[in-house]
């Protein structure tokens, strides 16, 4: 422990590290030894420290090869056409042009074999040889320390492509999105009644935050490296869909977990990764799944993850979810449960809705916008409350009646022809939105005369203690 102490802190400064990096051998021979630090030393307090020393060990090599990026090309070309040789440079990187990771050589090789032991005592199942290694004994800490520390190694491990050429990086790739879905098989697992999210955990959020890291990478669009990056991507995809449909009758996998897991591909992920059919049906069918859920917080993500992809999305992908789930979410809009909530939860679940219909809205063509205002206006108009039914409702009913009205009222200046032409077609809905604002605006006046005035004038205090000679009949 003091040793590992001391490490760190001789790494802490800049001197050392790049002391560490003059003789790559030395890196590769630390790692070695926080190797064997982590399948002898079970304490959880050895653990964390491999790992903080290893990040340093990390740091130096960035530190060094960012570095060295920056000295070639200042002699390859004048610093005004730096990019001309960007591409040259991200060849000094591990693996060069060929793409080779020698064990024993490489330093990147060295640290991926360290965070790979360190997954692997956390979560056996993850060993791709378990016969090799049937004497390493899996450590059991608390799930909270043990679930910090898997985060802590993924992230390290999502780092390490930056060290890498575009095909020394396509060749860990498969290592890290094997590790990163790894962890996801196995820490996103509950009982089948159980209602719980996972997604919040540690390891599991280190795990969704990978996978978009190594999906936004450089390389993924690189022509030497993309494409082979984009079909390793499509297989880890293809993996989290099958994870989805697999279980027992007794435990299943967190959907909350697999669905933004899906949606870190659907965002950030090249279009081509998401396009393909066999991919794109399946991750429609699970959504469809989710906002069909009886488990409120289940339903509630897949809307907030429909509405990101209609935000952040082309055309193109977007298309498939908006004929599949759209649909839905306008039939829970007009069912009792969207009307009637009684807790913040069922307020939310409403609340997106009409953030999703309001979002589609403007995805429409200006020509076709009246047929989507034609069915989120009188959804808004009849979440209304008329006369009595304000004061009998409870707080949320009260707050959804509250942003119906301005939602009703945004809409109008808005889309101002639309808006008018609905309203003269339905006198009733007409009747009903003029109502709710005379309604709220006399609310705003009895509330404001209800408020207590604050006296502008002084008010002259009574002294408490009375002197016997009045001083004010002598002159100054």
């Amino acid at each position: 422990i003091i040793c590992l102490r001391a490490l760190y802190t001789l790494l802490d400064s800049t001197i050392p590290r790049n002391m560490l990096m003059a003789d790559k051998t030395l890196a590769i021979e630390l790692c070695n030894v926080l190797h064997r630090l982590l399948l002898t030393r079970e304490s959880l307090e050895a653990q964390q420290l491999v790992m903080e020393v290893l990040k340093q060990v990390l740091k130096a090599a960035q530190e060094n090869f960012d570095a060295l990026k920056k000295k070639t090309l200042r002699e390859m070309v004048p610093a005004n056409q730096e990019s001309l040789a960007v591409e040259e440079v991200d060849l000094l990187g591990e693996g060069e042009s060929s793409g080779d990771i020698e064990p024993g050589k490489s330093l990147v090789f060295a640290m991926l074999e360290v965070c790979l032991c360190h997954l692997v005592r956390q979560l056996p199942a993850l060993n791709p040889a378990p016969l090799v290694s049937a004497g390493v004994r899996p450590i059991t800490h608390k799930p909270e320390q043990s679930g910090q520390l898997i985060a802590t190694g993924l992230n390290v491990m999502e780092q390490l492509p930056k060290l890498c050429s575009p095909q020394g990086a396509v060749s860990i790739l498969p290592t890290l999105l094997y590790l990163t879905t790894g962890v996801i098989k196995e820490c996103a697992v509950k009982n089948v009644n159980d209602t719980s999210v996972l997604a919040s955990t540690p390891q599991i959020a280190a795990a969704l935050h990978c996978l978009r890291v190594l999906a936004t990478d450089k390389f993924c669009k690189d022509p030497r490296s993309g494409q082979q990056w984009k079909t390793l991507l499509q297989s880890a995809l293809a993996k989290i869909i099958d994870l989805a449909k697999t279980g027992c009758e007794e435990t299943k996998l967190d959907e909350v977990t697999i669905l933004l897991a899906v949606t870190v591909f659907l965002l950030h992920a090249p279009a081509e990764v998401v396009q393909a059919p066999n991919l794109q049906y399946p991750c429609i069918n699970h959504m469809t799944q989710c906002i069909q859920s009886n488990n409120l917080q289940v339903k509630l993500n897949c809307l907030q993850t429909f509405r990101r992809i209609l935000t952040h999305s082309g055309c193109n992908i977007s298309t498939g979810y908006i004929h599949a789930l759209a649909p839905r979410v306008m039939q829970y809009l007009h069912s009792d449960a969207a009307r009637k909530v009684n807790s913040e939860t069922e307020l939310a679940l409403t609340i997106e809705s009409i953030n999703i219909v309001d979002a589609l809205v403007q995805l429409t063509e200006p020509q076709n916008r009246i047929q989507m205002l034609s069915m989120l206006v009188p959804v808004l108009v009849e979440f209304l409350l008329e006369g009595t039914s304000f004061q009998e409702a409870n707080k949320v009913r009260k707050s959804l009646h509250e942003q119906s009205l301005q939602w009703l009222m945004k809409i109008g200046p808005q889309y101002p022809q639309e808006f008018k032409a609905i309203m003269t077609q339905s006198l009733q809905l007409r009747t009903r939105v003029e109502s709710a604002i005379r309604n709220n605006q006399q609310r705003i006046r009895i509330e404001a005369t209800q408020k207590p005035t604050v006296s502008t004038t002084a008010t002259v205090s009574v002294p408490t203690i009375k002197l016997k000679t009045d001083f004010r009949n002598f002159a100054t």
